[in-house]
């Protein structure tokens, strides 16, 4: 299982939001390539990049940024936040991200499809839940379709993984809220990433031994400002 380190970025800097909110930013003094460095130093094999600005704006913004920051981090990159069109996808499969992630888009199906079927594994689809309800277009609207739906849609396609983010949870650094996970894993045998509020090794032993196929956790703020590094460092 990897543990993933996240880099949301915000007008060219290292941003953590409280709740998905755009209203509540946290500013790091790190750069996203500093933090890219950081976390490669570390020791950390795969990375989550997201354009906040790409994911309010429907369109990439931080493009030639994100690409420098996978430079520097040497390792296995994810990046979301935005990708609406194929041409944005194949930029980044094309010029070192190792993956994409679609959020909006991902939920259309003829989309979703036609880009699964030229670049199989190496698409990723972020379902960001409020409970059991699916939000979309930078967290401030709702999926038409249900949860269990969209679901046995995605677990058709070959996909390198899904992202199942608690937005209730994320940037609080309060705990997981487990049963937002477990509800997932009920309708889908796909390999599951998570994040949203996890904050201690604790939250992330949960995750491992509750969730079959896990493939990585997500952590964002508890890395910067929390002593989640302490904790996994001292403990292998």
């Amino acid at each position: 299982m990897f543990i993933i380190p996240a880099i949301d970025i915000w007008k060219g800097k290292l941003v953590r939001l409280f709740q998905g909110s755009y209203q509540k930013p946290s500013f790091y003094s790190l750069t996203p390539p500093q933090a890219a460095r950081r976390w490669r130093e570390k020791g950390f094999k795969r990375l989550h990049i997201v354009d906040l600005e790409g994911a309010r704006a429907g369109k990439p913004v931080e493009k030639e940024l994100i690409i420098e920051v996978a430079r520097q981090f040497q390792g296995e990159v994810e990046v979301g936040g935005g990708i609406r069109r194929k041409e944005e996808a194949e930029f980044y499969l094309e010029n070192g991200i190792s993956y994409v992630i679609l959020g909006t888009k991902g939920l259309e199906k003829t989309f979703l499809s036609s880009l699964v079927e030229k670049f199989p594994r190496r698409i990723i689809v972020s379902l960001d839940l409020s409970g059991k309800k699916i939000k979309v277009e930078g967290w401030e609207k709702e999926a038409e379709e249900s949860l269990p739906e969209i679901l046995s849609f995605l677990s058709s396609l070959p996909l390198q993984a899904l992202i199942v983010t608690d937005i209730k949870r994320d940037g609080t650094m309060k705990g997981i809220s487990g049963q937002t996970f477990l509800e997932v894993v009920k309708h889908t045998s796909l390999p599951l990433i998570v994040g949203g509020g996890i904050s201690s090794l604790q939250d992330i032993n949960w995750i491992r031994e509750n969730l079959p196929g896990i493939k990585g956790v997500i952590v964002g703020k508890a890395m910067y400002e929390g002593n989640l590094l302490k904790e996994i460092k001292g403990n292998g």
